[in-house]
């Protein structure tokens, strides 16, 4: 997505987690890595690391001098997120007792300030707002793979 908009070369190397890019990075043997903030924080506070841009959709509060990629490329965003579910046919009634569980620890001051230390944000969806979400995703990059030439292997 980046690369398009941007109109940059880059090469995409496959790693088996952010730990191993961030070492890469921090060691030279890359010159451009992409990894979620947790595993590059205190790179980037020692210096070792300089963010050039987040994906999000805005700046980060933890980042607030480094800009969205959004900014330059409107529509470039990538959001990191997580979420709780169940088998199709779990009954209503254990469904709506596990979503109040998981308002209660979202709304958990201690939680949320966990998170943030991450760089990450603590919300919550109904079940219909996270369908109409992953349903959004996978037709956008279901676009993004198409345009790139992108085909599973």
């Amino acid at each position: 997505m980046l690369k398009s908009a941007a109109g940059i070369d880059l090469v995409h190397v496959p790693y088996k987690g952010a730990a191993a890019v961030v070492s890469d990075a921090v060691g030279g043997q890359i010159n451009l890595a992409s990894a979620t903030y947790a595993p590059s924080v205190e790179y980037i506070r020692s210096k070792r690391l300089v963010p050039l841009t987040v994906m999000e959709p805005k700046r980060l509060p933890a980042l607030p001098d480094v800009p969205a990629a959004a900014e330059r490329y409107p529509g470039v965003t990538i959001s990191i997120w997580f979420g709780i579910m169940v088998p199709a046919g779990v009954e209503p009634d254990v469904r709506a007792k596990l979503e109040n569980a998981v308002k209660k620890v979202v709304a958990n001051p201690e939680y949320a300030n966990k998170l943030k230390a991450a760089g990450f944000e603590a919300t919550q969806e109904t079940a219909a707002e996270m369908k109409a979400r992953i349903e959004r995703e996978v037709k956008l990059f279901g676009e993004v793979a198409k345009k790139a030439g992108i085909k599973p292997e």
